[in-house]
């Protein structure tokens, strides 16, 4: 597929790709209201990890879509996620969003808390995998989970908000 379709088809559903940058330390991820936006940061044949700060600067109201902003491992075979999460329920905690470790593997999901947070809060963040454990740890908060060891893909990204990742490296 040509990159002038490609770009079409993520626009048409509401996606937009960004392209990595070999020493990527700064990414304003910024996705309108039911809009989505990423950055694939690199990948790895079963050992990496992601570090930077993240701080999401405005939560978009939707009535169907929470705001979100994401570090996320996605293996290549599609067996597991891993995603550290920010979201956001502007309706509903307008001053307040949550935190979590959330790995999704053969059709369950486990989610384990990092805590809450305000909007505009700059917390350092480091997402790694190694061993067949994912490791999350936002702030003081640390999460562990279990994965099989297999490739995977590291990607930044935000969805009905506007989240900034600085001091953004991903290393094998």
């Amino acid at each position: 597929m040509s990159g002038g379709r490609y770009a079409a088809l993520l626009g048409w559903v509401g996606l937009s790709a960004v392209p990595a940058q070999a020493q990527m330390r700064e990414f304003q991820c910024e996705a309108g209201a039911g809009r989505s936006e990423v950055s694939i940061l690199g990948t790895a044949a079963n050992r990496g990890r992601v570090v930077g700060q993240i701080s999401v600067s405005k939560m978009i109201m939707h009535p169907r879509y929470r705001a979100v902003g994401e570090i996320n491992f996605i293996a290549a075979d599609g067996s597991w996620k891993a995603r550290l999460d920010l979201l956001g329920f502007p309706r509903v905690r307008r001053n307040q969003m949550l935190a979590r470790l959330r790995i999704e593997r053969d059709g369950k999901e486990q989610a384990f808390s990092l805590g809450d947070l305000a909007p505009g809060a700059v917390l350092p963040f480091q997402l790694t995998v190694a061993d067949g454990k994912v490791t999350a740890t936002l702030g003081k908060k640390t999460a562990e989970a279990d994965v099989p060891a297999a490739p995977f893909t590291a990607r930044a990204g935000c969805s009905t908000a506007t989240v900034l990742f600085t001091g953004l490296e991903f290393s094998q």
